[in-house]
């Protein structure tokens, strides 16, 4: 297995991972059709699309298994023409359906502390779980993160209802930051609460 830069390339296989991590686990997302709901993700912009010196894929013989995205407190989170202009979207997709998926998008973001980098997604295929991927694709950004901008802090948030994630985050040394429960997320979007983990990493070399 290799990990390696992202590249447009890739996005076919990124889109269909992430609607496989997310897909089932998103309210507004549960219950519609595959197809429509990869496109909706893509077109709001949920699935990243443009290429920076953050995003990693991890590969083998048979294919993309993850990937990942970093971002350092000093950048733009995301650029933002990974998706469509709201006003395209919402003719495509209807207002309704554009803003609940908007809105939770919304609540994955997050700006990391001063010095630090954010793991901003982080997904891996259901066949290559539990064969370290996710692992590795993290050593990697913790090691770019030191590499590239000599930061100490890595910072990742984690839904409550996914306990298998927290469990790796732990086991990796990330500990809770602060846990966030949100009337409104769950109100608009069905995501009850998450929390913010933090790992101090050892500068390389």
């Amino acid at each position: 297995m290799i990990i390696r830069p992202y590249t447009l390339a890739d996005y076919t296989d990124v889109t269909e991972i992430m609607y496989e991590a997310f897909g089932p686990v998103i309210p507004t997302l549960k219950g519609m059709e595959e197809d429509k709901a990869k496109i909706i993700m893509q077109d709001i912009g949920f699935v990243p699309k443009t290429p920076h010196e953050g995003f990693y894929i991890a590969e083998d013989q048979e294919g993309v298994l993850g990937f990942i995205v970093f971002v350092h407190s000093a950048q733009v989170h995301r650029k933002k023409d990974d998706g469509l202009a709201l006003s395209k979207a919402i003719q495509k997709h209807g207002l309704s359906t554009v803003l609940k998926n908007v809105f939770t998008a919304l609540c994955f973001q997050y700006e990391p502390p001063a010095f630090a980098c954010y793991i901003d997604m982080i997904a891996v295929k259901p066949s290559a779980r539990g064969k370290g991927v996710g692992s590795k694709l993290l050593k990697k950004a913790e090691d770019m993160a030191n590499e590239v901008h000599h930061v100490t802090t890595m910072e990742l948030q984690v839904l409550g209802d996914n306990p298998r994630a927290k469990a790796l985050y732990e086991r990796l040394g990330y500990t809770d930051r602060q846990v966030v429960n949100s009337w409104l997320s769950e109100k608009l979007a069905g995501i009850e609460g998450w929390t913010h983990m933090q790992k101090k990493i050892k500068p390389v070399g």
